[in-house]
């Protein structure tokens, strides 16, 4: 029976966040309005006070860009990897990746950032990143639907069961890793939670019920690395 390494991304495997730069990059390339410089700017400064409806944030996005081809959408997100989301990677990040990969675990990223940017990171890092939010697509072209279930609080969970039924796995014998009290239902359902960088509420609880609790700075690019 494999074993399953789950993964949050934001503040987990980079530093920041990775819609923001996604956005950033949509709107200077004309691919989305841009006005949309608030949803930016939520993900950049709001987010660390305030959680919005991510679906919602994702539905206007997408209002944006149905119709267009899902090609030009990975292209561009390809590019927002290699200019801001690779530096951002935490180093330790990437040993932890590498033991799980050495003990021939299964890594999935799920995250509810968007699938044009973390298919590159998947790609990069050696995990699968299918279950991240994307568009619906049909012929090679985006609508205005979200591929359900939508990886965000309670939908990492759905993610991970059907994740576990498609290789057979017992939850029991996962792990997952994440910053934030939103991902608490899958960190109780997996038989090693562990929180990363995590929010004041998360610390609390890791530390009420003896949780590993994992603080990562260093970035591959060191002009990233925090203090």
């Amino acid at each position: 029976m494999p074993a399953i390494a789950f993964f949050d991304v934001d503040k987990t495997i980079i530093q920041g966040y990775s819609g923001y730069y996604a956005t950033m990059h949509l709107m200077k390339h004309g691919a989305i309005r841009k006005r949309r410089i608030a949803k930016a700017i939520f993900y950049k400064v709001i987010s660390k006070i305030y959680r919005a409806d991510v679906r919602k944030i994702y539905e206007t996005v997408l209002g944006d860009m149905a119709g267009s081809p899902i090609e030009s959408a990975m292209a561009i997100g390809a590019e927002c990897f290699q200019s801001d989301i690779y530096p951002r990677i935490f180093t330790d990040a990437l040993q932890l990746l590498q033991y799980h990969q050495q003990q021939g675990h299964l890594i999935y990223l799920v995250s509810s950032g968007p699938y044009m940017v973390l298919k590159s990171l998947g790609d990069h890092i050696g995990a699968n990143a299918d279950w991240t939010p994307c568009p619906v697509i049909k012929d090679g072209i985006m609508q205005k639907k979200i591929k359900e279930p939508l990886a965000y609080k309670d939908g990492k969970l759905e993610v991970a069961k059907a994740v576990a039924v498609e290789h057979g796995a017992s939850l029991q014998e996962c792990f997952f890793y994440t910053d934030s009290m939103d991902d608490i239902a899958l960190l109780e359902s997996v038989g090693h939670p562990c929180a990363v960088n995590p929010d004041s509420q998360l610390l609390k609880h890791a530390e009420r019920y003896g949780w590993p609790v994992k603080h990562y700075d260093q970035c591959i690019g060191e002009a990233y690395a925090t203090t």
